[in-house]
């Protein structure tokens, strides 16, 4: 392109468009002319002083013009928000791991729990808890609020697809300390609330909570605007910590209770 660009200095006059040089090489190596200057027809013509009289140049075809590529958005099926469908947590009693030959991700260090973690059953419950039994809410943020106080509609966390990577699964009894695998030993929380309460809890207080727990309900929406609403009845637990915010409750869905109890 180099050579070509200093011919086509040599060819035109100054400041003609730097795709005369790019037409001189595709003019050498290769491909039709008059494919090849249909857009260029008639300043080619004036400038390179080959347009004939009363030779009138050539129209190039109207090109179709496509919508540009879009970036940005959610899909139809992320839009709708989401209401529990609590289904049953069986035990886990023996559990499947993948291949462990396969290293750990390369932004974390291997911990000495690596070998517990990541079983098949217990992702299985993660999900269902995360999806099913809370719709993509923090159990904490659930005990404290009703939904729409919580995630209010039109703000970066009404949407369940914003809020996935915001939502961890809490093993209350830590796997490091024998900690059981599955529902039995998780809550699923905010990376807040995770931070918050991760190293205060006990089984013991999640249970002597539970034990002492009442029914209440939260309706979780389930259209764009926060308007319908499904109703979803669980059991508040209370739990006694020191923490920032005082007494802690967590909202349960009564499967959730029940596979704890």
């Amino acid at each position: 392109m180099g050579f070509y660009a200093a011919l086509a200095g040599y060819l035109f006059e100054i400041g003609s468009s730097s795709l005369f040089e790019y037409g001189l090489m595709k003019a050498v190596h290769g491909g039709p002319q008059d494919k090849l200057f249909e857009d260029l027809d008639g300043p080619w013509r004036e400038q390179a002083g080959r347009q004939a009289p009363g030779d009138e140049p050539r129209k190039s075809a109207p090109q179709p013009q496509n919508p540009p590529d879009k970036g940005h958005g959610t899909s139809e099926s992320q839009k709708p928000p989401t209401a529990p469908d609590p289904d049953d947590l069986k035990p886990i009693t023996r559990p499947t791991y993948p291949d462990r030959r396969q290293p750990s991700p390369k932004h974390r260090t291997p911990s000495a729990t690596d070998g517990k973690r990541h079983s098949i059953e217990e992702e299985a419950h993660i999900l269902s808890l995360k999806s099913k039994h809370y719709a993509w809410h923090c159990q904490a943020c659930l005990g404290e609020y009703d939904v729409v106080k919580a995630t209010p509609p039109h703000t970066y966390v009404y949407l369940p697809e914003h809020r996935k990577c915001l939502l961890e699964a809490h093993h209350v009894h830590h796997l490091q300390n024998e900690g059981g695998l599955g529902a039995s030993n998780l809550l699923i929380l905010c990376k807040y609330h995770h931070q918050l309460l991760g190293d205060l809890l006990t089984r013991d207080i999640v249970m002597s909570a539970l034990a002492r727990a009442s029914l209440a309900s939260r309706r979780f929406p389930t259209d764009a605007d926060g308007a319908i609403r499904k109703q979803e009845t669980g059991l508040l637990a209370t739990l006694q910590l020191e923490t920032l915010l005082g007494e802690t409750k967590l909202f349960f869905t009564k499967k959730h209770a029940a596979s704890w109890k």
